[in-house]
Formats: C-alpha cells, sequence, structure tokens
C-alpha cells in the first residue's frame, strides 16, 4: 500500500502541471496588526480584537471562514483572508499573470483593511518577527490545527512558539510544466534560497530587542523541528524528483489528522505510512500530508518559495519581478547555477550561516554573495519584459548598498538612542 500511495502523492504533484509555467506567479503576505501607540501586537480575542476587525471585513467577501464559532478567514474571487496562529493577517493572491494585477489587487484589500484599523488606531506593519511583543503575550486563534502544531513543536525546538506567534513571511509561488521542469526549479530554488533570505531580510527584532545578525526567521526555523524544516535531505539524489519528495513527506510524523470533519492531535507521533498502511490516500489526505512539512522550498501542484520576510508592498512586489524572471528559462538558470560549486544539502546547511553570520561578506559555493547577486539581477532583467525590468529596482537599490531592510531598521534606531 506505501507504494501505492506514494505514487498517489506523485500523481498530485503531476496534476499541477501547466503549460504556461513561466508567466504566472502567486503571492502569500503575512502582516502584523499593531497598536499605533505602543507597537503592540494586537491579539485575536477580545472586544477590539483580530476577530472584530474580520467582522467588519465581512461586506467585502463572498465567503466566510469559521472554526468553533468565531471568524478566522475570508474569500473572494482573487484573494484569500486568513489568520496565522498569532493572528498575523495573510492575504493570499490568485496567482497572476502582470505584477500590476498583484500589485493592484492588494492595494483593493489595503484600502479596506485600513479605515477599519484606523477606527481603533490600529496600522497593519510588515516585518519578519514582530517589534514589540513577546510570544508569550498572544493567544493561539481558535484553530484545532494550530493549537496542536503549538503543542507539538513545544517538544520538539527552543523556537517552535516564536515560529507560530511571532513571524511572518513573504511566500512567492511557481509553476512547472513538467517533472523536469520541476527539478530544474526546485533544486535552483534551494540553492538560491539562504541568498534570496539575506536579500529580504525585514527581521531586525526579537523578542523586543535587536537581532544582532542576519536572517532571524532562518535562525527560528532551524529551531523549530529539523526533520521538517529548511532543506530536503533527499535532494542529494542525483534522481530527484516528484518520488523523492513524496517519499519525504511520507516518512514524517503527521502532528494531526482528520476525520469526520475535524482535526485530531496524533500523540503517538504517528508517520503517514502507519496511519494510510490499510488504505489509499484521498486529495484530501495528500494536501493534509503536504501541509505538515516546512521546508524553504515546498512542492504542491506548484513550488513554494517560503524563505522571504514580510516587506511592504513595493519591495515585495520588486521580490516578484526578481523570482519570475529568474525562473521564467530553465536553460540560463541551470547556466547561473553552473557558474557555482557543485552543491550539496550540506553547502546550502553551510551557505546559510555564512550568511547569517556575515551578510554580504559572505562567501558561498565558491563565490561571494555580491557577485552571486548581481547574476541573478542580470538574469532576471534579461528574461523580464520590458514594462515588468522596472519592478527590480525597489530591492536590488537597497541590496546594491550592500544593506538589507532590517540592516536599515537598526541604523535608524542606533541613531535615535
Amino acid at each position: 500500500m506505501e507504494s501505492n500511495n506514494i505514487n498517489e502523492i506523485v500523481g498530485y504533484f503531476r496534476s499541477g502541471y501547466k503549460n504556461n509555467s513561466k508567466n504566472y506567479i502567486g503571492l502569500e503576505l503575512e502582516h502584523f496588526i499593531v497598536d499605533k501607540a505602543t507597537g503592540k501586537n494586537i491579539d485575536y480575542f477580545g472586544e477590539c480584537g483580530i476577530e472584530e476587525i474580520l467582522k467588519a471585513l465581512i461586506p467585502y467577501f463572498e465567503d466566510t471562514i469559521m472554526s468553533h464559532g468565531h471568524i478566522i478567514g475570508l474569500k473572494n474571487k482573487y484573494m484569500n483572508i486568513t489568520l496565522e496562529p498569532g493572528a498575523q493577517i495573510e492575504i493570499s493572491i490568485t496567482q497572476q499573470k502582470r505584477l500590476t494585477d498583484t500589485a493592484r489587487i492588494y492595494n483593493e484589500f489595503y484600502s479596506i483593511i485600513d479605515p477599519v484599523l484606523s477606527v481603533q488606531k490600529y496600522k497593519m506593519i510588515t516585518m519578519g518577527y514582530m517589534p514589540r511583543s513577546r510570544v508569550d503575550e498572544l493567544n493561539i486563534i481558535p484553530k484545532d490545527r494550530y493549537k496542536y502544531m503549538d503543542i507539538y513543536f513545544g517538544n520538539t525546538g527552543k523556537c517552535g512558539k516564536n515560529m507560530m506567534k511571532g513571524t511572518a513571511a513573504t511566500q512567492v509561488s511557481i509553476d512547472y510544466s513538467s517533472e523536469k521542469e520541476f527539478k530544474i526549479k526546485y533544486r535552483v530554488a534551494s540553492i538560491l534560497a539562504p541568498i534570496l533570505s539575506l536579500m529580504t531580510d525585514n527581521s531586525p527584532v526579537f523578542e523586543d530587542g535587536l537581532y544582532p545578525k542576519n536572517m532571524l526567521r532562518q535562525y527560528i526555523w532551524e529551531n523549530v523541528d529539523c526533520d521538517r524544516t529548511m532543506t530536503v535531505q533527499s535532494l542529494d539524489d542525483p534522481d530527484f524528483g516528484f518520488e523523492q519528495y513524496a517519499g519525504f513527506v511520507y516518512g514524517i510524523p503527521q502532528i494531526l489528522f482528520s476525520g469526520a470533519g475535524n482535526d485530531f492531535y496524533d500523540k503517538e507521533k504517528h508517520l503517514p505510512r502507519n496511519i494510510y498502511a490499510g488504505r489509499k490516500v484521498d486529495k484530501n489526505d495528500i494536501e493534509l500530508i503536504l501541509s505538515m512539512v516546512f521546508p524553504d522550498v515546498r512542492l504542491k501542484t506548484y513550488i513554494e518559495i517560503r524563505v522571504a520576510d514580510s516587506m511592504p508592498i513595493e519591495y515585495v512586489i520588486s521580490y516578484m519581478a526578481l523570482i519570475k524572471g529568474l525562473f521564467m528559462d530553465t536553460d540560463r538558470l541551470e547556466l547561473l547555477i553552473g557558474q557555482l560549486n557543485p552543491v550539496k544539502v550540506a553547502d546550502i546547511r553551510l551557505a546559510r550561516q555564512e550568511l547569517i553570520d556575515k551578510g554580504f561578506d559572505g562567501i558561498i559555493y565558491g563565490m561571494d554573495v555580491k557577485s552571486i547577486i548581481r547574476k541573478m539581477y542580470d538574469l532576471a532583467e534579461f528574461q523580464l519584459d520590458a514594462d515588468e525590468k522596472g519592478y527590480l529596482k525597489t530591492l536590488r537599490d537597497i541590496i546594491y548598498g550592500n544593506k538589507t531592510l532590517a540592516q536599515v531598521y537598526k541604523s535608524k534606531i542606533g541613531r535615535c538612542t
């Protein structure tokens, strides 16, 4: 039965093939809602909590998502509004062909939520880690999945609750037209993940104190659950593809399982290969299995690049332009990676630590990181249409100055103290 279920998961991945895979890109962007006066995060519960904010937005959406009698999400044709465990608000924008459409949809969302927040003297901010609150001050939202994950990660690493309640990310998704194209895109995205994390570092604060290094979210994820985070170990397999990724997810404890419309905590930490030993997995089973792993690059019916911090929308669109341009032509992408030393999973781990410690002065894969970044931008600019090349400038300008958004924030705080 295990081999049959692995084949079912592989079939699910193949159902994601898209012929126009180079043109579309999706976005998930997480935000903190904070008090304007104190900078503290607003909790889900309470008379003026996040739940009340969502209630005020209901007229603008077609569907309302509930859990235990509480509202936890909203949905319409172009966007989903959901909550992360600590009541971070996430907007998921359906894949768009033009970046200008992604920006337009985001701005529509901002235009409806900002007046609601202003009434309460709140504001929505984009940072990789909350600036003033501490995780122990915040409640988990009323969603069973997050309650069970909080319990589970309390026993697997020292930063589980920080990841759950204190972080916010920018996640972009790209498509693939075949398994061959997937292999190239997934491998390159994994190799570039530490660099993309540095370029989008917007986490200057950790538990209300300045963080002295780079890429805080990478440090946090590395201390959540090493079996299901960071880089997929089977990437070193010369034949790495759908089957190897399916084997990876099928061998990870599931945390929870579903039945009768509810989620249940898997106290025994069963592997999917044990849970589904007697039956064939269906689509819902597969989607649950895939959602229980959190590598830097995750596979569903698309490739999800998860390493970027939450950033202001102009930087997000600039980052999306880089990703879109980079991954448009897999032949040129392979040529770019071919200029680096052969890369194994251990090399990606070393690159991550090098950039955490040294930032833009780091040497990774046999080359200084600044040179790799310039090659990445050269390729993206070559690939993008004339009307989208301009989006590269916003993020590129700050990076070419050897700074990150986190460093800019810390320098401003330093001048004020």
